[in-house]
């Protein structure tokens, strides 16, 4: 396993030494050179067989680039979120329903204080320096999420998840690890909660440019990645080419 992420790893840093190559050509630096020969070690199969000479004589203009993962998108069903939930200690059961909940990203539930939150107005609030887009965000709360937020209250002056009196700083530790592995759970990491927030909104029908606004994105870039779980938005359209209008305008071909 450690052998094919080190051969991923520096697969990589060959295609971003690459691109540098070619952006540097093309500012004619190389000049003299000619981007002829460059230098960069071989690889035999694998990285343990890495040979010691070089590969030379190609151009830097011919070189295919790798393609980068794109937008990674892991959620969970409801029941897989409930087998995870009766796995986790407390402290993280409250923290992950929240964040079902609410769909905030990790920093924001770690670090959320009592000042920043409103049960009567059923609001919290990110400051600017804690959101990511850099902007004050104030999040709505459901049901569920003052539910957690009324279980939790009293347990500390000045944070809203805590334990053992302390304020928490690290959510990807063994107990999380070892729930995910009994609840039969792979490739899943904190913030996959977010992304399996936002899946459930699609699926139930939130507008996309309603859920932008709930998850504090700065553009529907982010949010079209899970636009592919409700299609129903595109029905009405489908339509406008009905089977009917094609099957009359047959017949209507044959008539004539």
């Amino acid at each position: 396993m450690y052998c094919a992420i080190s051969r991923n790893i520096a697969q990589l840093l060959i295609s971003y030494y690459c691109a540098l190559l070619r952006y540097l050509y093309l500012l004619d630096l190389y000049d003299n050179f000619h981007a002829q020969y460059v230098f960069m070690p071989c690889f035999n199969g694998s990285l343990g067989n890495m040979s010691s000479r070089f590969c030379t004589s190609f151009s830097v203009s011919s070189i295919r680039m790798l393609k980068e993962e794109e937008g990674r998108v892991r959620w969970l069903t409801h029941g897989e979120a409930d087998k995870l939930l009766s796995e986790l200690p407390d402290h993280q059961n409250a923290m992950a329903r929240f964040a079902l909940s609410s769909g905030l990203r990790q920093g924001n539930v770690k670090k959320m204080k009592w000042a920043n939150v409103d049960l009567e107005r059923r609001v919290a609030f990110v400051a600017a320096s804690d959101s990511k887009t850099n902007k004050a965000i104030g999040v709505p709360l459901n049901n569920d999420a003052i539910v957690i937020l009324r279980e939790e209250f009293g347990k500390h002056d000045e944070y809203v998840f805590t334990y053992l009196g302390n304020p928490i700083t690290q959510v990807n530790t063994e107990s999380w690890r070892k729930a995910l592995k009994r609840a039969g759970i792979d490739d899943f990491r904190w913030h996959d909660l977010r992304h399996t927030w936002a899946s459930w909104h699609v699926q139930n029908g939130t507008p996309l440019h309603v859920l932008k606004e709930l998850g504090g994105w700065s553009s529907m870039d982010m949010v079209m990645r899970y636009a592919h779980l409700s299609p129903d938005h595109l029905s009405e359209y489908a339509d406008n080419l009905s089977s009917l209008k094609v099957i009359n305008a047959y017949l209507v071909g044959k008539l004539c």
